[in-house]
């Protein structure tokens, strides 16, 4: 072997045991004469030179990796990774190729960034470059979707280098030894995901230090946001009232929505359900000590739009009345937290209970009557009749009336009829009649009663006709 032509960097080897021609990786590209002579081994003299070309073609490649640096919470909501946090981006290009690459930019079409230069900005093979402090701040679409996905390029020209391997920044590659060009134009890679962030135990990305490529070969950088669900609960008591009330009574009540978490729960609507029959009283409903309307719609009170801080509490108060519609007996009162945008309850429901006591007046009817003695039999009072003392009535429920010595009785609230009215019967106890007495009017007797308004149920008897048999 005579000569052989010297690569910028790299080698070309020529084994003369078997004439077999080794180039070695990342040699510079171009063409190579290798110039030999072979002669007769019995006649040595009788030789014969020849020159062989190597093409080493030139492969430019550069790859470049993206990663999700860090989560910052610049809305300072305490939620890092929801609407208005900004994503901090890490670029990483590698000339992976086998000769220099120049004028080596970022372009993300996500992030608004075109043409962004590197540093350093020409890379021979095997080096790199970084780019950081680029963001995306994040929007409601991208927080209900869930995660966000972005694909960069990098873009680069592939350059002739000079004798210790640096890039010449120029529009093609030149082979130094023949002088050949070689247009190649740019080349570009799209971005590979690197290590994707961990979550914490709030759910919130771990920022990444030496971020490392993992992912595949041209996919997209995601990034999962997940917000975590705030821990709620709510209470509702009657505050510093009467826990039994009557037509008319107003109650106060108030409250409470506790956010046990240590991130801010917002957008939370408070839905509170009134007892049948008892009224919210307008101009009365505060939350947090702020007067407030809510929306009103029957029975059902919203707190729309409300924010509870982290490990923190929202106090809404408000008042009813209890109105004529109100049933006698326990009136429940229930709130719950919900989700408007699923309606979903986000907490357990709470509730507050007042009893209501019978209003005299209003809301019972007295029964008022008399037994007497019907001496002509015809069912009905007439004067002279005189009443009937000691004489037992008794009413469904079990309730012994006594008549006193004039026959009269008087049973006070005798019941609680519903607003349509409800029957009400009384039995007259025959067996403490007089001795000789049988009933000359129905037994028992039903009448209709009415809430407010008293009624009137007479009995009469008389003694029988005695009629003397002789025999």
């Amino acid at each position: 072997m005579n000569s052989i032509s010297t690569p910028l960097f790299g080698s070309i080897v020529v084994d003369e045991q078997n004439g077999e021609i080794s180039v070695a990786p990342n040699t510079a590209p171009g063409d190579y004469e290798i110039e030999y002579t072979i002669c007769e081994v019995l006649n040595p003299t009788n030789c014969d030179t020849q020159t062989e070309t190597v093409v080493v073609h030139a492969s430019p490649e550069i790859s470049l990796i993206k990663n999700v640096g860090m989560v910052e919470d610049t809305n300072s909501n305490g939620i890092q990774g929801d609407s208005g946090d900004r994503i901090y981006y890490e670029f990483q290009i590698v000339n992976v190729g086998d000769t220099s690459v120049a004028n080596v930019t970022v372009n993300d079409r996500k992030l608004g960034v075109f043409n962004a230069p590197v540093i350093p900005s020409a890379l021979r093979p095997g080096e790199s470059a970084t780019l950081t402090g680029l963001y995306y701040t994040i929007t409601d679409t991208d927080t209900l979707a869930g995660q966000i996905s972005n694909v960069a390029e990098a873009d680069g020209l592939p350059v002739a280098s000079d004798a210790q391997g640096n890039p010449i920044v120029s529009d093609v590659l030149i082979d130094a030894n023949t002088g050949q060009l070689y247009a190649l134009g740019d080349i570009l890679d799209q971005s590979d995901s690197g290590t994707r962030p961990d979550l914490d135990s709030s759910g919130n990305p771990i920022p990444i230090a030496n971020p490392s490529a993992e992912g595949g070969e041209s996919d997209a950088t995601i990034l999962n946001i997940h917000i975590p669900e705030p821990d709620l609960s709510i209470t509702k008591v009657v505050t510093a009232g009467p826990t039994q009330v009557q037509l008319g009574d107003v109650v106060p009540y108030t409250i409470t929505l506790s956010n046990a978490e240590l991130v801010v729960a917002s957008g939370i609507d408070v839905v509170d359900v009134l007892p049948i029959g008892m009224i919210y009283v307008p101009g009365t409903a505060q939350v947090d000590d702020v007067d407030v309307d809510p929306i009103v719609t029957g029975r059902t009170l919203t707190f729309s739009g409300l924010s509870v801080p982290p490990v923190g509490d929202v106090v809404i108060t408000l008042t009813a009345r209890v109105g004529p519609n109100s049933a006698i007996g326990k009136l429940v009162n229930q709130a719950t937290a919900i989700d408007p945008a699923t309606g979903a309850a986000m907490t357990n429901t709470a509730s507050a209970i007042v009893e209501r006591t019978p209003e005299h007046v209003f809301d019972c009817s007295d029964v008022i009557g008399k037994v007497f003695d019907d001496y002509n039999h015809d069912g009905s009072q007439n004067q002279g009749e005189p009443g009937l003392a000691g004489v037992r009535i008794v009413t469904v429920g079990g309730v012994l009336i006594t008549t006193d010595e004039f026959g009269r009785y008087h049973v006070p609230c005798a019941a609680l009829p519903d607003k349509h009215g409800s029957n009400f019967i009384l039995k007259l106890d025959e067996r403490s009649l007089p001795s000789g007495y049988r009933m000359t009017t129905e037994n028992p007797r039903v009448m209709r009663l009415t809430p407010g308004k008293f009624a009137k149920m007479n009995f009469g008897a008389a003694i029988s006709n005695v009629i003397r048999i002789d025999l």
